[in-house]
């Protein structure tokens, strides 16, 4: 990640927020020097513990604070993430038009199951072809 775009990023989180960078630092636990630098592009935000605390400090997400996912240890905030990669290729490469599978199922059971109108892991649910309403599903 580029440096100076994390340190522009955060001066204008802090000015946001109405902060000074002694205010910040004392509530990120920093000190005013290092958040000086930060800014200016002088020293890295690099560790997860300050991108943690000054995000905290500001009431920010950590991606507002430097531009991109940056997954904490949190299984709160990071296990959401884990599912992007499989959901990328889902998208790139199916259409309505022209599923990727053979076994698609009709967009109207999608609908249901989407909308909780049934259960996709009920035992015995088939579809008019004989496919289980949840088979390929995690």
């Amino acid at each position: 990640m580029d440096e100076i775009t994390i340190g522009a990023r955060l001066r204008t989180l802090r000015r946001w927020r109405g902060k000074s960078q002694v205010e910040l630092a004392g509530l990120a636990g920093l000190s005013p020097s290092f958040l000086s630098m930060v800014e200016t592009g002088q020293r890295p935000l690099d560790r997860r513990s300050h991108i943690a605390a000054l995000a905290n400090a500001l009431k920010v997400s950590e991606t507002d604070l430097v531009g991109g996912p940056h997954l904490t240890p949190d299984p709160l905030q990071s296990d959401p993430h884990m599912g992007i990669p499989a959901l990328r290729v889902v998208l790139q490469t199916n259409t309505l038009s022209t599923p990727a599978v053979q076994k698609a199922r009709p967009l109207p059971q999608l609908v249901q199951v989407v909308t909780g109108q049934i259960d996709p892991h009920a035992p015995g649910l088939q579809l008019r072809r004989g496919w289980p309403v949840a088979a390929g599903c995690p």
